[in-house]
């Protein structure tokens, strides 16, 4: 076989492949065509040197992604080159361009481009980190610091990073939450009545972690944190027959730094805790003597000091900016009929309407 038909071999056979991992790294489809054509250009150039390389699709792989880093360069507009629009339709002929690669590839286009290139070269071209810091030239520990970084920001818009913690030490961990620094927030313990329950939280991805006391006998229990990480509530329930009992409310208003008991909660939970940013969080529960439930405002200093009637309000989400639940209009406030509850004030006023 001849020079160029084993170089017609190899285009035909890792060409649309190049394409796909260098439109993860760019965004671009035509910019990574353009890199990947410029690298087999150049082993047409330099036909002896290329004849002498191990690997031809790793060679190729290198030379593009320099393509692609001398254009940002010279461009010298990062930020334009991410907002430009990709095609909107690749070329189906091109394998990896499924919607989930596009969906990945769109989530990309808001890290770094060192973040990205290793991202690519790890998870998508599936190379060892020791390979990847060989083709980007850097060390392997700058390699990790980049997968770190990159895999905590692509976590809230890609579930394949999202699941990626480790949780090994952890005792059936539960109720996860993830705040805007890519802190993850999970409650731990046994399920077994009697069993203490536990808040645990890590900055690394799950190779450490630390903890703080839930409550020593329920293991039941579910956790919110607010957006900047800063307000942790979480409450442990026990068995109170239809209605889940509050045993336990504890608040940490420095991200999770210290923590405090929160007293006299409401007797059972009907919905929440959310928190806030302002270190307040709010809980949907009621007293023994009542029927329906209330919303009831948790101060940063660990107490009740105010509660907001909402008729059959029976769930409850949200965030700072907005609040909603489930409110049931039928009879006996049973589920059919039901309209919607909303409010943008933390839940001091409520709105209701009933979605067509």
């Amino acid at each position: 076989m001849t020079q160029d038909e084993s170089l017609r071999d190899l285009y035909d056979g890792c060409y649309r492949r190049l394409v796909a991992q260098l439109y993860a790294i760019c965004g671009n489809l035509g910019e990574a065509e353009d890199a990947v054509q410029e690298a087999f250009v150049r082993a047409v150039e330099k036909p002896r040197r290329f004849a002498a390389v191990d690997n031809p699709e790793a060679w190729l792989r290198v030379v593009a992604l320099n393509v692609v880093r001398s254009r940002f360069r010279r461009l010298n507009r990062y930020r334009g080159l991410l907002a430009k629009e990709a095609a909107s339709t690749p070329p189906i002929d091109v394998p990896g361009l499924s919607p989930d690669h596009v969906h990945l590839v769109d989530a990309l286009r808001q890290l770094p481009l060192e973040q990205r290139e290793a991202i690519t070269l790890h998870h998508i071209v599936d190379l060892p980190v020791r390979e990847v810091a060989i083709q980007l030239g850097v060390p392997e520990g700058t390699v990790k610091a980049r997968l770190t970084r990159g895999r905590a920001r692509l976590a809230p818009l890609v579930q394949e990073f999202a699941d990626d913690i480790e949780v090994e030490g952890q005792v059936n961990p539960r109720a996860p939450v993830r705040d805007a620094t890519g802190r993850w927030w999970v409650v731990t313990g046994e399920w077994l009545s009697g069993s203490r329950s536990d808040i645990a939280w890590t900055d690394d991805r799950g190779r450490t972690w630390k903890h703080a006391p839930l409550d020593p006998e329920n293991p039941a229990s579910t956790l919110a944190v607010s957006q900047n990480g800063q307000t942790a509530v979480a409450t442990s329930w026990g068995d109170g027959a239809t209605l889940e009992k509050i045993e336990a409310v504890r608040l940490s208003t420095d991200a999770g730094r210290t923590w405090r008991t929160v007293q006299d909660p409401p007797d059972f939970r009907d919905g929440g805790p959310l928190a806030f940013s302002d270190g307040t969080a709010l809980l949907l529960g009621r007293d023994s003597d009542e029927t329906k439930p209330s919303s009831y405002r948790i101060s940063p200093s660990g107490e009740f000091t105010g509660r907001s009637v909402v008729a059959a309000l029976n769930s409850l989400q949200g965030d700072d900016r907005l609040l909603y639940g489930l409110v049931a209009t039928g009879p006996q406030n049973l589920d059919q009929g039901r309209s919607v509850a909303t409010s943008t004030d933390r839940g001091a006023t409520w709105r209701s309407f009933e979605p067509r």
